[in-house]
């Protein structure tokens, strides 16, 4: 009964969230961004992105160290960074590429993994002269700083200045933030879908393209983002600069590029679904379900009194799967409206899997979540209060990272 009540509650916010966005796409009239921020304040959100990320990579470095005293840094973050997440996988994937399994374990597996973020650790890393993890954690700063200020000028120029601040807080904060510091795609799948939505809203329509182009190489929500550039295209049809079919079919070409990588090495377009499917018993699925299934499991396991699964995996799962719809609701009339559109099928998209385990890390890199909650509330004292619930639960999700519970 539970478990229906909380589907159906998501269910709701979903629709109505859709029906706004419609109406939105269909009789508002497209606002002119406000001015952007200047110098100084870009400088200052550069600092401070800086300083939050640096925090993160120093508590993963340190608990690395802690649990092979003695060992160098490289050493210590490789045995950290390979026990339970898929650090190990894009770093295989950086050193020996794609293929059958000639070159490592599991090698037929790793076409799962879109190819830009190991073709970029392998460049940075000079194919393993320098040491592969320390790289890989280095060149997450500049990508998390970039962003950051990507993220503050968009949010800065429509909604407002304070929306825009308040974003970057709630973002630092977020339960699964520490992934940002991590050999993984979060901070590069935030700077290109940032620098998408930033270009779109300058009117840089080729640059859109080349960020769309490279978000759908990261992680498959990228090729999304041609129907945000679609629904932009339809609102602001009367304006000619914006009036271009380059950042719709950037995407879609990324997309077509990773299923002609699966077609190249493997002899069908499609492999990687059939891999998910056979080996992770995972595809597509209705997140009204997964709410449902991740409540059983997090019920269940709490029951058997594994609190570490029950808690950070499955009841981790199911708030966030709840909770993504619930915070789109404040902004679902203030943010742009393919920006919204671009949020509420990123959500479904992605709390949709049939076997959902990283809910809080695919939420975290979807910004305009905490967008909305700093737009829609404009109340300061809300603002803090939901400050003042994200930062404990930031504290204890990156405990519990550290600690190696049931995160991935």
């Amino acid at each position: 009964m539970v478990q229906t009540a909380l589907a159906l509650t998501a269910l709701i916010f979903c629709a109505w969230e859709g029906i706004v966005c419609i109406r939105r796409l269909a009789f508002e009239k497209p606002q002119l961004p406000g001015a952007a921020p200047d110098f100084n304040e870009r400088l200052s959100i550069l600092g401070l992105s800086f300083i939050v990320a640096l925090v993160y990579m120093g508590l993963t470095v340190f608990a690395a160290k802690l649990e092979l005293p003695g060992a160098g840094t490289e050493q210590a973050l490789k045995a950290f960074l390979e026990k339970n997440i898929d650090a190990r996988h894009y770093r295989d994937l950086a050193q020996f590429g794609y293929g059958r399994g000639e070159g490592f374990y599991e090698q037929e597996l790793m076409i799962v993994f879109f190819p830009l973020w190991p073709l970029i650790w392998k460049l940075a890393a000079l194919n393993g002269l320098l040491p592969w993890y320390t790289v890989g954690m280095i060149i997450q700063l500049p990508m998390i700083c970039i962003a950051a200020v990507m993220i503050y000028e968009l949010v800065y120029r429509r909604p407002g200045r304070a929306a825009a601040g308040w974003t970057l807080a709630f973002l630092a904060l977020s339960p699964g933030g520490v992934f940002c510091a991590l050999p993984m795609t979060e901070s590069l799948f935030l700077l290109l879908t940032a620098g998408f939505f930033l270009s779109l809203q300058r009117e840089k329509m080729l640059s859109a393209a080349v960020f769309g182009l490279l978000a759908a190489l990261t992680r498959s929500p990228g090729a999304l983002l041609s129907g945000a550039a679609l629904m932009y295209m339809v609102q602001h049809r009367r304006c000619p600069s914006c009036r271009s079919w380059l950042p719709v079919a950037a995407p879609a070409a990324g997309l077509c590029a990773y299923l002609g990588l699966n077609k190249a090495v493997y002899g069908n377009w499609t492999q990687f679904s059939l891999v998910q499917k056979q080996h992770w018993n995972q595809g597509l699925g209705f997140f009204p379900e997964t709410v449902r299934y991740e409540l059983d499991y997090c019920l269940g396991y709490l029951g058997q009194g594994n609190w570490k699964m029950g808690i950070f995996l499955f009841g981790a799962g199911f708030l966030t799967v709840l909770l993504v719809f619930v915070a789109l609701a404040p902004g679902a009339k203030k943010l742009p409206a393919h920006q919204l559109a671009y949020s509420l099928a990123y959500c479904a998209f992605t709390m949709g899997a049939s076997w959902l385990l990283s809910a809080p890390r695919y939420a975290m890199v979807l910004f305009f979540l905490p967008a909305s909650l700093a737009a829609g509330l404009e109340n300061d004292k809300i603002r803090r209060c939901i400050l003042s619930v994200l930062f404990p639960l930031a504290l204890v999700y990156t405990f519990a990272f550290l600690r190696h519970w049931s995160i991935y």
